[in-house]
C-alpha cells in the first residue's frame, strides 16, 4: 500500500511520514501539512568601527617658526645673541663683535671680563690690551702686532735711512690705531659692539694702507736723495 500526497498527488510508502516529492510532512489519514516555515536566520551583527574608521583626521597646525622671506634671504643666516647682528653659514664668528656661532646656538662659555668704559680707554693705551681683557683676544694681539710693526719699521728706517718723514707717519699711523682702538673699547665696555671701528676687514685695509704708505714715502726720499748726490 501506498500513501498519496494530498499536496502534490506523489505516492509515497505506507508508513512515510515525509513525501519523497514536495517533502511535505503526511499525516496518517494522507493529508500533507504545510512544512513549518523555517525561523529566520539571525541578522549577522555589523562589525564593529574602528576609530581610525569613524574619525575623520584632523590635520595637526603647523608648528610655529621663522617665516622666511619671500626670497629665501634668511633661509642660509644665523643671527648672533650678542649684537643681534645676521651672518652667514660659512662664518663661523661674528662679522662684528667676533663672537664664535657656538655661542648664538647655546654654547657655554666662560663668563666675559668686565672693564668699565673708563678703565678701557687707559689700558687701551698700551695697544691691545684693552681687547684683549675684554675678552677679544685675537683682536687684541692683531691691534698690538700691527703697532709694533709700525714703530718698528719707522724706528728701522730712522736709524738705516737717517729719513724722518717715514718714521714719522709710523708713529702718526700707530697713534692713530692707539686712538680709534680706544674708542673701540669704550664701546665693547659699553655693551654696543655693533658701533666699533675697527673690525677684522678694516683693520687689514688700515695696516696695508698705513705700511704701504711708509714704504712709498721712504721709497721718493730715497729716490730724491740719490738725484741730488754729487
Amino acid at each position: 500500500m501506498s500513501t498519496q500526497c494530498s499536496s502534490c498527488g506523489a505516492n509515497n510508502p505506507d508508513g512515510a511520514a515525509w513525501c519523497n516529492q514536495c517533502f511535505a510532512a503526511l499525516s496518517p489519514g494522507g493529508v500533507a501539512s504545510s512544512p513549518a516555515a523555517p525561523e529566520p536566520a539571525l541578522a549577522a551583527p555589523p562589525a564593529p568601527t574602528t576609530t581610525a574608521e569613524s574619525v575623520d583626521p584632523v590635520t595637526e597646525p603647523a608648528g610655529d617658526g621663522v617665516a622666511e622671506d619671500s626670497s629665501g634671504a634668511d633661509e642660509h643666516l644665523w643671527t648672533c645673541t650678542r649684537c643681534e647682528t645676521p651672518n652667514p653659514l660659512s662664518s663661523n664668528i661674528c662679522s662684528v663683535c667676533q663672537a664664535p656661532i657656538f655661542v648664538s646656538f647655546g654654547a657655554e662659555q666662560t663668563p666675559e671680563p668686565t672693564l668699565s668704559p673708563t678703565e678701557a680707554a687707559v689700558n687701551a693705551v698700551v695697544p691691545g690690551l684693552a681687547h684683549i681683557r675684554l675678552g677679544q683676544t685675537m683682536m687684541g694681539v692683531t691691534i698690538a702686532l700691527l703697532a709694533v710693526i709700525l714703530l718698528g719699521f719707522a724706528l728701522l728706517i730712522l736709524v738705516s735711512a737717517g729719513r724722518v718723514l717715514g718714521p714719522i707717519l709710523g708713529v702718526l699711523a700707530t697713534v692713530v690705531l692707539v686712538l680709534i682702538s680706544a674708542y673701540d673699547a669704550q664701546q665693547i665696555a659699553n655693551r654696543r659692539p655693533g658701533a666699533v671701528l675697527l673690525k677684522p676687514r678694516v683693520l687689514t685695509f688700515y695696516a696695508a694702507g698705513a705700511i704701504g704708505l711708509v714704504v712709498v714715502v721712504v721709497w721718493i726720499q730715497g729716490l730724491a736723495g740719490a738725484a741730488t748726490a754729487p
